[in-house]
């Protein structure tokens, strides 16, 4: 990192076999501020442990981030700060038909940034991120062409 640079670094791990290597991804988080991984992946990074929180403490422990955030698919994400102060979100309680999880873990990760850039309180950053991966996974594809589907988040959200 360049000196005199102090942009917080968000990264998405997507550990892809074969092209992967467990000491990259750790040089990798050295500089990051926030990690956003999913439950395979961060199991995938330490096999030895038989529980997620288990494999958290690890990661903040290999690292200096500030906070781990662990997606679970249907059941949610888990959020862990450095201090210890832990947050869980479930999908919301309306019925979202699967159609296509392809581009859900990238739009939980964006809103979730968005969040924290805004200073958004941590818990309402993990349900608009919930809310929006949930209701990507009901489209086909990443994204749509529809800009309503886009409206109806940003209009909730403007000016906050």
């Amino acid at each position: 990192m360049r000196a005199g640079l102090e942009a917080p670094v968000f990264l998405d791990v997507n550990l892809r076999s074969p092209w992967w290597d467990r000491d990259v991804v750790l040089g990798g988080l050295a500089h990051a501020r926030w990690v956003k991984l999913n439950q395979d992946e961060l199991q995938t990074l330490y096999p030895g442990t038989q529980e997620m929180d288990a494999a958290v403490d690890a990661l903040l422990a290999d690292t200096r981030l500030q906070m781990v955030i662990a997606t679970r698919g249907a059941r949610g994400a888990v959020v862990r700060r450095r201090s210890g102060a832990s947050v869980q979100i479930a999908p919301p309680a309306r019925d979202t038909q699967l159609v296509d999880a392809v581009g859900a873990g990238d739009a939980f990760a964006s809103i979730l940034l968005l969040g924290l850039l805004r200073e958004w309180p941590l818990e309402r950053s993990l349900e608009r991120a919930q809310a929006f991966a949930s209701a990507v996974v009901g489209i086909r594809g990443a994204t749509t062409d529809d800009p309503a589907f886009y409206r109806h988040f940003r209009d909730r959200w403007e000016g906050e």
